[in-house]
């Protein structure tokens, strides 16, 4: 992976500006922009060392509120944070794996109810440190 300097990124948008130098608002507005671009890629990028796998069997859920045949709980408990995609195979070691459209309601991952499967390979981020 390349390596590119604050000082290297202002340099850049400087001459792009036009301009020899940045007025203080400007280098603040500069700061605020890119640490905002960041932000953002550290949180929506799907890092491989953050992703995680977890296989869970579906179940009938029947509560005050949730009512589903085919279901899965979702919690920290399985280090799941964020649900990027559900499936009837680990995508990571097929080459060929279905991909299931899912709700989630209150904590529960809930597939439609002509799901022929039996559990599913839940694809998603791990709970942050």
């Amino acid at each position: 992976m390349r390596t590119i300097t604050y000082q290297s990124l202002l340099s850049k948008f400087t001459s792009l500006r036009g301009v020899d130098a940045l007025l203080d608002h400007e280098k603040v507005d500069f700061s605020n922009s890119l640490n905002h671009r960041i932000k953002q890629i550290w949180v929506k990028h799907k890092w491989p060392d953050l992703t995680v796998v977890v296989e869970k069997t579906l179940q009938v859920i029947d509560n005050e509120t949730v009512k589903a045949e085919k279901a899965v709980r979702i919690d920290n408990a399985d280090n799941l944070y964020d649900v990027f995609g559900v499936f009837d195979t680990n995508p990571y070691e097929q080459r060929v794996a279905e991909r299931y459209e899912y709700t989630l309601i209150d904590g529960h991952l809930i597939l439609p109810k002509g799901t022929r499967a039996r559990s599913v390979f839940v694809v998603g981020s791990k709970v942050p440190d």
